[in-house]
């Protein structure tokens, strides 16, 4: 149960991580030219 309260606490960061992530990934893709 600490757990999920743990990562329940951490999900903005993850969030932030995740869309940062996603934009690398977006902006390597596309620099590239590899359709996602």
């Amino acid at each position: 149960m600490e757990k999920i309260v743990m990562i329940v606490s951490e999900w903005p960061k993850l969030q932030q991580l995740i869309h940062w992530y996603w934009q690398e990934l977006h902006t390597i893709s596309s620099c590239l030219n590899v359709p996602l």
